[in-house]
């Protein structure tokens, strides 16, 4: 019985990569917003060195420093080069990977 139930638990904690073909519409505000708030906050807050990512501002700073300009993103550029192994999973960057792909609107 104890088999059965690490079994259980091990295939719940399975990790699916998503599909950008297949994934819907993504929004700044509900898609985006949330990992900025949940994962870059740690660092990127006001009190901080580095700018702030806190849902009010995040953003203008991310328009304001030039951080998602069109296919070639210095914020995805930054986040696979240094933060995406340690803060952001493969399913948050590719999240972010497509919003900028479909113009990064504060949607």
């Amino acid at each position: 019985m104890f088999g059965c139930l690490i079994a259980i638990t091990l295939a719940g904690c399975t990790y699916k990569n998503i599909d950008l073909e297949k994934l819907e519409r993504v929004t700044f505000t509900k898609d985006i917003t949330p990992i900025f708030n949940n994962r870059c906050t740690i660092c990127h807050r006001e009190e901080g060195p580095a700018f702030s990512l806190k849902p009010s501002v995040a953003y203008q700073t991310l328009k304001d420093h030039g951080l998602v300009n069109g296919n070639n993103s210095i914020l995805l550029t930054k986040l696979k080069k240094r933060h995406s192994t340690s803060l952001i999973n493969e399913n948050q960057l590719k999240k972010i990977e497509l919003w900028i792909k479909e113009g990064a609107l504060e949607n």
